[in-house]
C-alpha cells in the first residue's frame, strides 16, 4: 500500500520528472497491483499552495482534482478520528500540520510513503520511498 506525500501526487501527474527513479518505479510497480493513496490533507494543501502562490499548475486545483478523480489508480484517504489523533501525537516530531496529518496517515493504514521529505525517512514511523 503506497500514500503519496502532496508533492509526490502533483509531481506524478503533472511533471513526472520531477520524481526520483525510486519513487517512479514503486509507483509503476504498486499500480499493478492496487491504487495509490492520498491524503485528504493532500487535497487541501494543494488548494492552500495554489492559493498562497506557492504553486503554479496548468490547470486550476479543481480541474487537477477532477483528473485524479477519474483515474481510477487513486483512491483518496479521509483524515478520521484515528489519523486526527495520531497528527496530535506527532507535533512534537513534525511542526507542519499537513506533513503531521500525511504521516499519520501513513502510520494509521499501515502504508509506505512516497516523499522526498528527508525529516519524515528519519522519524522511522513507516517505510518511506524516495
Amino acid at each position: 500500500m503506497i500514500l503519496l506525500d502532496t508533492h509526490a501526487w502533483i509531481w506524478h501527474l503533472a511533471d513526472s520528472s520531477r520524481l526520483s527513479a525510486a519513487a517512479a518505479r514503486t509507483i509503476r510497480e504498486q499500480t499493478h497491483d492496487e491504487s495509490l493513496l492520498v491524503s485528504a490533507m493532500s487535497v487541501w494543501e494543494l488548494f492552500m499552495l495554489v492559493k498562497k502562490q506557492r504553486l503554479q499548475l496548468k490547470v486550476a486545483p479543481a480541474s487537477f482534482l477532477s483528473v485524479t478523480h477519474r483515474d481510477p489508480l487513486f483512491s483518496f484517504v479521509p483524515v478520521d478520528e484515528r489519523i486526527a489523533r495520531r497528527s496530535v501525537e506527532l507535533a512534537d516530531i513534525h511542526a507542519d500540520p499537513a506533513d503531521r496529518m500525511i504521516l499519520a496517515t501513513a502510520v494509521e493504514l499501515g502504508a509506505t510513503l512516497l516523499s522526498c521529505d528527508p525529516r519524515l525517512r528519519e522519524y522511522g514511523l513507516c517505510s518511506v520511498v524516495w
